[in-house]
């Protein structure tokens, strides 16, 4: 989206503002509208916005409005202040949105705070924004009308592709100091109400499609609203965001300058900004300056002092290097390797600039440089290198260590400038779009956390600084804070070569390296690092430095499988001319010969240069070592050519073991080496056991085959006479090779095996169940039970359901029943406890009836399981009676009861005393009631009319309808007693005296004249007012 700043007329709004304070009235709030579907496109400056409700002076205000305090020209905003950095960074062409934002002018706007729920309308600032422009008063200076606007205005916001937003609508977005967004951020938007902010919500910032909360725009750092709570934007309502959250590594989001407020207000004005929804207003940038992370270096750990170290090194290719630096660093970690080759040394490659790997390279995980071959592979990645796209040409130390996988001793971390990045632009963390253009601290916490993860897993981190451009704080966070151990620096690339190499010499310096590698009769390397060889090494005086750094004169090591190499170091001392002879002697393992070279036992070289060596004996050489040589050496082995064997095992797999023991299998077998056959003939079991070999007419014995050859097995169907019945059969047989492999590689002095296994398949039979409710129940209820399916003394079992009423539960090839297996249900232990769930007087009539036993076939048949229910409805008794025990008739009641009672409607009862009842009384006596067919559940019984000269008894009885105690089905009231009503006393005559009138009648008349009076007061009263 775009956006541009505009001037404001602010004098008209100052003189209006002043003089309503003067005046002593609340000025409602005006602000920016949200673009709408107004008609009203008038142009022209600013003009004044009427105030909006205005409260009636005699009215209490409930939130008193401070004066409008508009700050002083000379009061200067301060402005965000970035630093500059000491040193240059790398130049990068960051991606640029699809929708730049423009900004004019330069000077940052200063918020005015909105109030957050108190319902205070004096903190917002009154704006009107007409068309695209708004007016600045001529008698204005333009410097001071420029930074009241910029203080006070709230820019429109352009609206175009990719968003395509039909208005209203809120935007706004939030970036860093040096204006990139940044996402991740949550606000709380309220819209104006009665006096008071309203319908806070949270908007979290959606930063990829679809968005399913308000925040509409998947761009990160970028908002839009168009409906939030229950709430539409609308034209003519203000609304107020408020930041509550930032992301990693970033304070809370300010309006623009450094200030103790984040929020900000918009809302209506007069007219509309371009209503026909070409733009709209927003509340422009946050903008969220950088904060420290707490992230503390950890101190390396300890180095092993020794020649033989797993080593990472991690190339800087960003923009900073020129294509000569690309070529130094190269040459320098070829130099690298060269000083290495031949030690018991692994080395892994690794890249980063604003990615890591760096663009199209690739990493190389450690690979020995203990022999020649090895060290090829890591010089020609090494040679193979490129520098990346300009575009992607940042520093990101944290990628570049991040990559790193564990295991290695040493990370050397190479690189010739500040961190610029972090994590993977545009992807993680979310709203990362941190491309490398600047130095951030959020760059070096990073970076210094992926090391921290380095170190914590054993390995040394040594940073490399190259050039003037690196900041010697950064390594030290880095790696440590020891120069010379923890970390170098070089002036530049061609200084790289020699310093990398001299990495390469420290440990190694004076030491003799001894790579075994087994070869084949041809001379061919079949295992360039075995392991588990030992060699000792001798000298005449106590100079070897062993494991725990005492000196002694004869060492022996072990190769691993990792290098197959060893290293023996010298002490030599300080004198740059002193050597030693060491002796070299192997121990042979059996079954191999040491292969001399050109008549020598060992060939070594130190820097690429021959080292003369003597033989001793058979299996030992002498080498000399000065006390700054890498003496590199190599000894061969060969097994020479043996014979072995070949066996086959027959096995049986689920096969019945009734099956007969003589059951015969026959088969053939065959081997061959380069395609010439060294073996073959044919083989025979009976029954399980080791197979019978007979070789072929003119072939080598089974026992007599080549090292080496390659041997196939195959076999003849057996017979299937030998098992039980006709309900098995024989299943296609496998063949196993030793380690999954498609044939059996005869070895030296032992047999090779092959398995052959046959398996019986049983032919299965299937069966039904289905299931019958006979009443009623609920129609979701689901039973299930056991079965079981017996052939001879074989017994299979299992569970049929759930199955709902009517539906119908079958056996499948996974249940195994054999064909022509007895099959029956064992039980209906999974029915539901009660039939109708929300009825209790519904239960089940006794236990399931389970059909007969059917037998298992291709063509299942079925056995139906039924259940039967009943249901059992209650009844209450009571008797209406007076003090002496006589039934009354003529009362009336009222039964309340449970839901399922009378559609959950209160029953009236009266008494039936007819030859038959119509109503709910089943009893025909009077003063006697019966009322039958109650569900369960409790009861309340009110007598709602006495009879005839007897005092309503008004209390409520309760009873309850159930089978648990104090339920009953059968409920018996205790009599209901009602008092006798005493008649009043009248004259003899019948009437009354002609002297209650006398007395009473006066008095009767004051009322009548006193009421009639008081009627037409307040007639008249409603007259006037």
């Amino acid at each position: 989206m775009k956006r541009t700043m505009r001037s404001h007329n602010w004098r008209s709004q100052m003189t209006a503002a002043l003089a309503a304070a003067l005046l002593g009235l609340s000025l409602a709030p005006l602000s920016v509208a949200a673009a709408g579907d107004s008609d009203d496109t008038t142009g022209g400056g600013a003009e004044i916005e009427k105030p909006a409700d205005p409260i009636e002076s005699h009215s209490p205000v409930e939130d008193p409005v401070d004066p409008v305090v508009v700050p002083a020209p000379d009061d200067p905003v301060d402005p965000v202040v970035v630093p500059t950095p000491d040193d240059p960074v790398d130049p990068v062409t960051a991606p640029e949105p699809d929708d730049p934002i423009v900004e004019e002018p330069d000077e940052p706007a200063t918020p005015i705070p909105g109030d957050e729920g108190s319902g205070d309308l004096a903190d917002e600032q009154d704006i009107v924004v007409q068309d695209d422009v708004v007016g600045i008063d001529e008698g204005q200076e333009d410097g001071e009308a420029s930074s009241l606007a910029s203080e006070a205005a709230i820019e429109p916001m352009a609206v175009g592709s990719p968003d395509e937003a039909s208005p209203p609508f809120i935007y706004w977005d939030v970036k860093n100091a040096s204006g990139n967004p940044v996402g991740g951020a949550t606000f709380t938007i309220e819209y104006r109400g009665f006096a008071r902010w309203a319908g806070a919500t949270s908007v979290d910032d959606c930063i990829a499609s679809p968005c399913d909360g308000p925040d509409l725009d998947p761009d990160p750092g970028e908002f839009l609203v168009k409906q939030f709570g229950g709430h539409n934007v609308v034209t003519d309502t203000r609304y107020q965001i408020t930041q509550q959250s930032g992301q990693f590594s970033y304070g809370e989001a300010n309006y623009e300058r450094p200030s103790s407020n984040y929020q900000k207000s918009i809302g209506y004005s007069g007219g509309f900004n371009n209503a026909h929804g070409q733009s709209t207003h927003g509340f422009g940038t946050f903008v969220q300056q950088f904060v420290s992370v707490n992230v503390n270096p950890m101190p390396n750990p300890a180095l092993p002092n020794q020649c033989g170290l797993s080593i990472a090194l991690v190339f800087d290719l960003s923009n900073s290097l020129s294509d000569r630096d690309v070529d130094n660093s190269k040459n320098a970690g070829v130099a690298f390797i060269d000083a290495l080759e031949g030690t018991p040394s692994s080395v892994g490659i690794y890249t980063f600039a604003t990615f890591a790997p760096a663009g199209s390279n690739t990493n190389l995980p450690a690979t020995t440089v203990a022999t020649d071959d090895g060290a090829d592979v890591v010089r020609a990645h090494i040679n193979g290198l490129s520098r990346p796209t300009s575009a992607q040409g940042g520093t990101n130390w944290d990628a570049g260590l991040g990559q790193v996988a564990g295991g290695y001793d040493m990370v050397v971390f190479i690189t010739d400038g500040k961190p610029t990045a972090y994590g993977t632009p545009g992807s993680a963390p979310p709203g990362n779009n941190d491309y490398g253009t600047r130095f951030d601290q959020i760059d070096l916490d990073t970076a210094i956390l992926r090391a921290n993860d380095l170190k914590s897993n054993g390995a040394f981190v040594m940073g490399l600084g190259v050039g003037s451009g690196v900041d010697e704080e950064n390594i030290k966070d880095v790696s440590g804070d020891i120069e010379g151990t923890d970390y170098y620096l070089v002036a530049n690339y061609e200084a790289l070569e020699e310093q990398l190499e001299e990495l390469a010499r420290k440990n190694c310096r004076g030491s003799v390296s001894v790579t075994k590698q087994i070869v084949d009769a041809d001379g061919e390397i079949i295992d360039s690092s075995p392991a588990g060889w030992f060699f000792t090494a001798a000298t005449t005086d106590a100079v070897l430095v062993a494991d725990n750094e005492s000196l002694v004169s004869s060492l022996g090591r072990v190769t691993d499988e990792e290098t197959g190499a060893v290293n023996f170091r010298l002490n030599l001392g300080t004198d740059p001319t002193a050597s030693r002879t060491v002796t070299v002697t192997e121990t042979q393992q059996a079954g191999y010969e040491l292969v001399q070279q050109n008549g020598v036992n060992a060939v070594c070289e130190a820097s690429g240069a021959p080292v003369p060596v003597t033989n001793k004996g058979a299996l030992a050489f002498d080498v000399d070592v000065k006390v700054d040589s890498i003496v590199a050496c190599t000894v061969l082995n060969q097994e020479p050519p043996k014979h072995g064997a070949l066996t086959i095992e027959k096995k049986y797999l689920n096969v019945p073991p009734e099956t007969a023991d003589d059951a015969s299998f026959t088969g053939t077998y065959a081997c061959s080496i380069g395609g010439n056959e060294t073996a073959a003939g044919t083989w025979t079991a009976s029954g399980e056991g080791p197979a019978v070999l007979t070789e072929a007419s003119g072939s080598v014995p089974p026992n007599q085959i080549p090292v080496g050859s390659g041997c196939t097995v195959t076999e003849t169907g057996p017979d299937d006479t030998a098992l039980p019945n006709t309900s098995w059969e024989w299943g296609t047989p496998t063949i196993e090779y030793p380690e999954a492999a498609d044939s059996a590689t005869v070895v030296a002095n032992d047999a090779v095996n092959v398995v052959v296994t046959n398996t019986a398949d049983r032919v299965y039979g299937n069966f039904e169940v289905t299931k019958i409710v006979d009443g009623t129940a609920d129609s979701e209820l689901e039973y299930s039970g056991d079965w079981q399916c017996v052939l001879g003394d074989e017994t299979v079992t299992g569970q049929w359901g759930p199955i709902k009423d009517g539906e119908t539960w079958a056996s499948d090839g996974t249940h195994l029943i054999p064909l022509g297996s007895e099959c029956s249900v064992v039980n209906e232990n999974g029915r539901p406890d009660v039939p109708v769930a929300d009825d209790p007087s519904y239960s089940w009539d006794g236990e399931p009836t389970i059909g007969d036993p059917v037998t298992a076939a291709t063509q299942a048949s079925t056995i139906i399981v039924t259940n039967t229910t009943l249901r059992e409805l209650g009844s209450v008794e009571w008797t209406k009676v007076d003090d002496s025990g006589a039934k009354l008739s003529g009362s009336e009641w009222e039964l309340a009861g449970p839901d399922l009672f009378n559609d959950g409607d209160v029953l009236a009862i009266t008494d039936c005393t007819a030859d038959s009842c119509a109503g709910p009384d089943a009893d025909l006596e009077a003063g006697v009631f019966q009322i039958e067919d109650l569900p369960w559940g409790e009861y309340t019984l009110t007598e709602t009319k006495a009879p005839a000269g007897y005092y309503l008894n008004s209390d409520p009885i309760t009873f309850t309808i159930g089978k648990e105690d104090p339920a009953s089905l059968e409920v018996t009231l205790d009599p209901v007693e009602n008092e006798r009503r005493d008649p009043p006393a009248l004259p003899l005559t019948g009437g009354m005296s002609r002297d209650f009138f006398m007395i009473v009648g006066p008095s009767i008349l004051l009322l009548g004249v006193g009421g009639m009076g008081y009627a037409h007061l307040r007639k008249n009263r409603r007259e006037v007012a």
